[in-house]
């Protein structure tokens, strides 16, 4: 996954929307060829994410949209609502490039932290969609230097 990782970067340092709907479609494609060669990548329900990310944007200031202020509520919405395949992936890949982007750090889901990830990100899909303990682990996930994809 390094060679799709490190493409992903350089489109965030290049300043591309990393959240707009055609971005993660091509990274979730990318993905899925990798893995196991398909191209069946699905987008589910897409005005309901252009509407998630307009109410992020207009709900928070500037500098609450980061890995700490909305990470993990993006990460919660590609894995529970849009994505049908590679979504975890995909969604943690989408959050690397932004705390990339942000600060030179890596956001990576290590081998002990793997069980406490996914409680957290249980509290973010269905019923509650709350993503609040989620955000509050993703400090523990951010990392100095280079992943080990």
């Amino acid at each position: 996954m390094a060679p799709v990782r490190d493409e992903l970067r350089a489109r965030a340092q290049e300043g591309v929307f990393l959240l707009d709907v055609d971005f993660i479609i091509w990274l979730n494609e990318n993905l899925a060829a990798k893995i196991d060669g398909s191209d069946r990548t699905q987008f589910r329900d897409v005005p309901v994410w252009k509407t998630f990310i307009n109410e992020l944007e207009q709900a928070c200031a500037p500098d609450e949209l980061t890995v700490f202020g909305v990470g993990a509520w993006i990460i919660g919405q590609l894995y529970w609502s849009h994505l049908s395949s590679f979504g975890l992936l995909t969604s943690v890949l989408l959050v690397d490039a932004m705390a990339f982007r942000e600060s030179g750090e890596r956001f990576e889901v290590a081998s002990d932290h793997l069980g406490t990830f996914l409680d957290h990100l249980s509290s973010a899909g269905p019923p509650c969609f709350d993503a609040e303990s989620l955000r509050g682990f993703v400090p523990k996930l951010l990392k100095q230097g280079r992943a080990a994809l």
